[in-house]
């Protein structure tokens, strides 16, 4: 997902880190700060996606035993 850094956004003064749909991640003073939490967010977006394709990946399906 593609986060922006917007200035003055919606009014807060400083370094806005916003999604795609609009949501304010977070307001900084400086723009390296916005920076940092801009590629926290990619980070933390990897992971979960590298998490989330090791379990559809991963799963293994055994067979139940049928009873008699």
């Amino acid at each position: 997902m593609p986060y922006d850094i917007r200035r003055n956004y919606r009014g807060k003064s400083g370094y806005s880190v916003v999604g795609p749909d609009g949501k304010n991640h977070g307001t900084h003073p400086t723009r390296t700060a916005a920076i940092e939490q801009q590629r926290a967010l990619y980070a933390a977006e990897a992971q979960a996606n590298k998490l989330w394709n090791g379990i559809i990946t991963g799963v293994q399906y055994k067979q139940q035993p049928q009873e008699d």
